[in-house]
């Protein structure tokens, strides 16, 4: 049997619809989450951050990041290693699950041991803010686990 020019027609415009049909239905299921909930009010802060962050510049050393099977460990600069106070935010990309934020809490070394097992194997941007003898600082960095 011979098929005719309407039918091909009919076959694509069925095709067509169907395939927009599911492209619409995964559009529509998919989640999507702000990065803050409250991403005005940090906005209107944004200069502030600025101003933390010229101050880690100055800075002869900045925060570092090292990696091992147990965790990562914060190392920050020597003078810092007493009277500093703030939190590290471990920020996913991928997803809010993967957020977290902790107190900066500095061993003797002006360490911070992050264990392993609070982390996801993801990339995350590292934002730590902290403050030292009256001044705020900020330093960003990213972690690939």
């Amino acid at each position: 049997m011979k098929m005719n020019w309407g039918w091909g027609i009919a076959l694509f415009l069925t095709g067509f619809i169907a395939f927009m049909g599911y492209l619409t239905y995964k559009a529509i299921s998919i989640d999507f989450d702000l990065v803050a909930d409250d991403y005005y009010a940090q906005e209107l802060e944004y200069e502030t951050r600025l101003n933390e962050m010229r101050n880690t510049a100055a800075l002869n050393d900045t925060p570092r990041l090292s990696l091992s099977d147990s965790g990562v460990t914060i190392v920050f600069p020597y003078a810092h290693h007493s009277g500093s106070t703030g939190e590290v935010y471990f920020y996913d990309p991928v997803g809010r699950g993967g957020d977290r934020t902790l107190a900066i809490e500095l061993n003797q070394n002006g360490q911070m041991h992050v264990p392993a097992h609070l982390l996801d194997a993801h990339r995350y941007q590292v934002k730590m803010s902290w403050e030292n003898k009256g001044m705020k600082f900020f330093h960003e960095q990213t972690l690939d686990l």
